[in-house]
């Protein structure tokens, strides 16, 4: 039971916390490659 309850409680983390991460990982692969100008 004690994984079925984690399993719930990271999926419903993983659903509020999606959108979030995807704006920051969206916004650091765009602003990555502007960083890297030697290159």
């Amino acid at each position: 039971m004690c994984l079925i309850e984690r399993s719930r409680r990271s999926l419903s983390r993983r659903a509020q916390y999606a959108p979030t991460l995807c704006r920051r990982v969206m916004l650091w692969l765009l602003a990555y490659p502007r960083r890297q100008t030697k290159n």
